[in-house]
């Protein structure tokens, strides 16, 4: 397929040459001052194409919008939009609204960015998605159109402000129909304290509360098959050095979530980058062989620290 004149710019041309990878990486940066380094992160590991490119590039939004609906073979997406400037904001909004071909190919989605944009290509872009990946709890308003597609797998945020009681009771009456789930939080069924005395002081006070009641509120998943909790950054430190303690927590929060989900055939518990604790049986209701793995080993956004399947 011959390239259009409207695709003849740098921009362009590098992601076209990547039209037919099957996942791409394209994240819009602000140009660094110098040489900058990458550090540990849950999202960090990287194995597909990187397009990296200043908010300033000329046509930028419209390249983007456009390179990808002719991606044919593209089916995972990782779009990192948050340093769109005004501009260029606007610009993608009205190429997105106008568009005359859709990301057809694209089925799994991760996207950081504008609310206003998300909602535009997850309701007018994508058609029959099956994954989505958002760095936001449910209660935003992208979760209404995100609902709407009927996805079998979410990534979602739980920030510090969210209650988990409202957070996970939207899952659970807007995606029934989900296969895997992937919750990202910094205080999920967690007290610094708990791990850091050591395995002799048991789980933290409210453990079981906490844990029955993400159990009952999650009890209208009857479909899941998958399920992870992502401890976040913010505790790593806490768990370093006290490897008994943390395989003690993680295997029982492992083992008490495949007894509430017999439909469950792997768990997935981290604690620090890039380690975590996995569960995995063979048949509906046995019993988890809970392993520990490396992150560095996974491809980009591949569970459990991502919805992609391909």
């Amino acid at each position: 397929m011959r390239v259009s004149k409207r695709f003849n710019s740098e921009f362009a041309d590098s992601i076209w040459r990547v039209r037919l990878k099957m996942a791409l990486t394209i994240k819009i940066i602000p140009k660094p001052p110098g040489p900058t380094r990458i550090t540990g992160s849950w999202q960090n590991a990287a194995d597909f194409p990187r397009q990296e490119h200043t908010k300033d590039h000329p046509r930028m939004a419209s390249s983007i919008v456009k390179a990808i609906s002719y991606m044919t073979q593209l089916r995972y997406l990782d779009l990192d939009a948050e340093e769109l400037g005004t501009r260029q904001k606007n610009k993608m909004i009205e190429f997105l609204q106008n568009s005359p071909r859709k990301w057809s190919s694209v089925k799994g989605l991760r996207f950081i960015g504008p609310g206003v944009i998300s909602k535009l290509i997850v309701r007018d872009m994508l058609i029959e998605p099956d994954a989505f990946h958002f760095d936001a709890g449910p209660s935003y308003s992208i979760f209404e159109s995100a609902a709407k597609q009927c996805p079998k797998r979410l990534h979602l945020t739980l920030d510090w402000g969210d209650p988990q009681a409202d957070t996970t009771q939207l899952v659970s009456e807007r995606f029934s129909q989900l296969e895997w789930l992937t919750i990202s939080s910094s205080n999920l069924f967690y007290e610094a304290n708990a791990v850091q005395q050591g395995p002799q002081q048991g789980f933290p006070p409210n453990f079981d509360g906490d844990i029955d009641y993400f159990i009952e509120v999650l009890a209208g998943l009857l479909h899941l098959q998958r399920l992870c909790i992502i401890h976040k950054t913010t505790i790593q430190d806490d768990f370093i050095g006290k490897e008994e303690a943390t395989k003690k927590y993680c295997q029982e929060i492992v083992q008490r979530l495949g007894l509430a989900f017999p439909t469950l055939r792997r768990v997935a518990v981290t604690h620090y980058w890039p380690f975590y604790y996995v569960g995995i049986r063979d048949e509906v209701g046995g019993i988890f062989k809970v392993n520990k793995a490396n992150a560095k080993d996974l491809r980009r956004c591949e569970w459990p620290v991502g919805v992609r399947d391909d």
